[in-house]
């Protein structure tokens, strides 16, 4: 066996400084081990390129992701904006409807007023015409208050009719 022999015999013996006195193992060994540090250092690389684009791709997607953001912020600023107008002309169109009941109610009013003095102011005219010994009862102011008195509403009707066109 070779452990038995002097060290000068287990190594082959050179001139001095013509090499290393490594044993040949050592040497199959350390190029096996620079042959894996190759592979594992272009691992390295070829891992840290993957990396590198996977974090280029994430940025893009992360700017596309935050314009869209943006983007339905202002959508979604823009909606209520117009939600916040939509409510104001609600309130406003509120506010003349409720006048414009008002002065119809206002207007009813009077016109019943009016209409309740035209039919006393027809019913003494027809009082003081029919006195008259010689006098004709008028025939269009009759014809006029029975068309009053079948239709009362008529001009209820036609006031309707007008404030809806306002």
């Amino acid at each position: 066996m070779m452990l038995h022999l002097p060290k000068s015999a287990r190594y082959p013996a050179g001139s001095r400084g013509s090499g290393s006195r490594l044993p040949p193992v050592a040497l199959a060994g350390m190029a096996i081990a620079a042959c894996l540090a190759i592979v594992v250092y272009w691992h390295q690389v070829s891992e840290y390129r993957a990396l590198e684009e996977r974090y280029r791709e994430l940025q893009e997607k992360f700017r596309l992701f935050v314009e869209k953001k943006e983007a339905l912020q202002r959508q979604y600023n823009d909606l209520q904006n117009v939600s916040q107008d939509a409510s104001r002309k609600i309130k406003d169109t509120k506010e003349r409807l409720t006048t414009c009941e008002k002065e119809r109610e206002t207007l009813d009013t009077t016109l019943r007023e009016k209409q309740w003095q035209l039919d006393a102011a027809a019913a003494k005219a027809t009082v003081a015409v029919g006195s008259l010994p010689f006098a004709q009862p008028n025939s269009a102011l009759l014809k006029q208050q029975q068309q009053q008195q079948q239709h009362p509403n008529q001009l209820q009707h036609m006031d309707d009719t007008r404030v809806k066109r306002l």
